[in-house]
């Protein structure tokens, strides 16, 4: 299950959405992760990361042009992993399109994308709902 999500451009938290226990700030976070990923990016000439595993939980990073997404999970099979990311980031730029072109640094612009986030991010995952959500999608 995603336990969170972190959506950030050039070290600046978008959009964030934590389940269960919040566990810090997310504009804390957001830098953090954002360090994380640049050390690995320089340190790795350009390959970057894509997943930090802890005990109990793991980090997997994605990056689409200058943006950063980051989620929380707990163990997942990887396929569905792959799909929930995917879905979760097609439907994140289908909803924003013209609000990112002109994207001035207030965060509240994407405050309207949390019940989406829940609804992809939280989905039963049956075949006949994946494939009629992935026919929407436009990437």
């Amino acid at each position: 299950m995603i336990e969170a999500v972190f959506v950030i451009r050039n070290g600046l938290c978008l959009f964030s959405r934590q389940y269960g226990k919040e566990w810090l700030d997310s504009d804390l976070v957001s830098g953090f992760l954002c360090a994380i990923n640049q050390f690995t990016l320089n340190a790795t000439n350009g390959s970057g990361i894509e997943m930090i595993t802890m005990k109990k939980s793991t980090l997997s990073f994605t990056m689409v042009e200058e943006y950063l997404f980051v989620f929380k999970h707990g163990n997942m099979k990887n396929s569905k992993l792959k799909k929930v990311i995917r879905v979760f980031i097609c439907k994140f730029f289908e909803e924003f399109e013209f609000e990112l072109e002109r994207w001035k640094g207030d965060a509240s612009v994407f405050k309207g994308f949390e019940q989406q986030a829940d609804k992809i991010l939280n989905m039963k995952h049956d075949s006949i709902y994946e494939r009629n959500l992935t026919l929407t999608l436009n990437c």
